[in-house]
């Protein structure tokens, strides 16, 4: 439902008033970080276009989904004629090759680091488009990182976007609007998405999580940065967590390691991300495949997670070292080690490792050798 969504009043808010007036868009560009909460609200939208018990509103504080009937039930769980939801896919060897659009194999499909949207799946939602509604009063189309259709697939949508089937929308979300074709985007009524804000986030994870220690919820709320998919996604694996801890003692035993243990502290790096990896996955067969499969790729969609961990340490170790009572300090759970440890760095030695550390998510992203960043990292941080 529209009213489970938390700190975004105002794309809510054109989205209500588009269905409250009937002047919804045949296009929708929804642009924000990652995790942020933009296809959780495209998935609630599509419910409220085609709730059967909800179908006309007085004014939009009324527009709500029952999420109770027949359509909201279909698209929520992805499992509606007139519904469709396109992430990007790379197929494991075996188990469906990912250009499809149905390839009745979903489980065998992941969203790593270099996956696509190619022509063959678009071609398939604008095939679906071109048909009568089934049982819908609008069809949605969801296209999620839009920015990672090839060229040929994004010249498809296009031609659907110039000239959009009756009774459809489409809904493409981003983080990297300048990576879409500028016709795409202008053809798009554009619906920006910010982070949440710490204290709604961390209130909004304290009633979904109520046997979390508030510690914790706040450490995780401040760790995900406003992405409040990220954050709940962390307090449903309690093993992250305890991956998490593992992250945090690496940095409390750097004072006791010796520059020659860089290498073996990369090694480890390399194992937790690769842990991470395998705590957070739905289907653990299909993980251990992907990790025989597409090793480096998985590596690279999960090591970002490890230096957010990491930087969080150092830049509070920066915060502790000036004030040790520090409100904006994020690990709460491990303030006493913190205002312990904080002595021992400067904050100019602490500001080289975040950068460094930005830097490598750059590099990842170039496709550095993953396991020679891991050592590298583990060199600057013992260096610190």
């Amino acid at each position: 439902m529209l009213a489970e969504i938390v700190g975004h009043e105002a794309p809510l808010r054109v989205l209500r008033r588009a269905v409250a007036t009937g002047r919804v868009h045949h296009a929708y560009l929804f642009v924000g970080p990652p995790n942020v909460g933009k296809t959780l609200t495209a998935i609630q939208f599509a419910k409220v276009l085609n709730c059967q018990r909800h179908a006309t509103f007085a004014d939009e504080a009324e527009v709500e989904c029952c999420d109770e009937c027949r359509n909201c039930h279909g698209i929520e769980v992805e499992n509606h004629p007139d519904f469709r939801l396109l992430r990007p896919m790379t197929g494991l060897a075996g188990r469906g090759d990912g250009d499809d659009d149905d390839t009745g194999e979903d489980e065998a499909l992941l969203e790593i680091e270099g996956s696509l949207i190619t022509t063959g799946r678009i071609e398939g939602l604008v095939a679906s488009a071109s048909l009568k509604l089934s049982r819908a009063r609008r069809k949605v189309y969801v296209i999620t990182s839009a920015e990672a259709m090839n060229k040929e697939a994004a010249n498809r949508l296009l031609k659907t976007l110039e000239e959009p089937p009756g009774s459809t929308t489409l809904v493409l979300t981003t983080a990297h609007p300048s990576r879409l074709l500028p016709t795409i985007v202008s053809r798009c009524q554009v619906v920006n998405f910010h982070p949440v804000p710490l204290a709604t986030c961390e209130s909004f994870l304290a009633r979904r999580f109520p046997q979390a220690e508030a510690a914790q919820v706040r450490t995780v709320a401040g760790l995900c940065g406003g992405r409040v998919g990220w954050a709940y996604r962390l307090l449903q694996h309690p093993k992250v967590l305890e991956l998490r801890e593992e992250v945090i003692g690496w940095c409390l035993g750097l004072k006791t390691m010796e520059q020659v243990e860089c290498l073996r502290l990369g090694e480890q790096i390399v194992g937790t991300v690769e842990r991470w990896w395998q705590a957070t996955a739905t289907d653990k067969e299909v993980a251990e495949k992907a990790l025989k499969q597409a090793r480096d790729r998985v590596l690279r969609t999960v090591f970002p997670e490890i230096l957010d961990v990491l930087s969080s340490w150092f830049r509070d170790l920066a915060l502790a070292g000036a004030d040790p009572g520090a409100p904006q300090i994020i690990n709460q759970d491990h303030l006493a080690e913190l205002q312990h440890q904080a002595p021992l760095y400067s904050p100019a030695a602490c500001r080289k490792v975040v950068l460094h550390i930005e830097e490598l998510r750059r590099q990842l992203r170039q496709n550095a050798n993953v396991r020679l960043a891991a050592e590298v990292l583990a060199l600057r941080m013992l260096t610190a």
